[in-house]
């Protein structure tokens, strides 16, 4: 029985030091509609920050990138 309590506990270390550290660290998003832009979000909110000159955020690898042919998401190109 004092196993299954330590796993347990064991468990929701990794599982908390995992959530609080993905919101120190923030994560990357799309902004939709515009390709040329993304959303960082941390702990103390979103930030919409745009790519450099001739690249596109690319969600597959969560960093701005060559355009990429197949998006038919992104409502700022001409």
């Amino acid at each position: 029985m004092a196993n299954i309590k330590f796993f347990t506990f064991l468990l929701c270390i990794i599982l908390c030091v995992d959530f609080f550290c993905k919101l120190a660290t923030g994560e990357v998003y799309p902004y939709p509609g515009d390709c040329s832009k993304y959303q960082h979000c941390d702990n103390s909110g979103c930030f919409v920050l745009s790519c450099g000159a001739g690249t596109e955020f690319n969600p597959n690898i969560g960093t701005c990138d060559y355009p990429l042919a197949n998006r038919g998401d992104c409502g700022n190109r001409y």
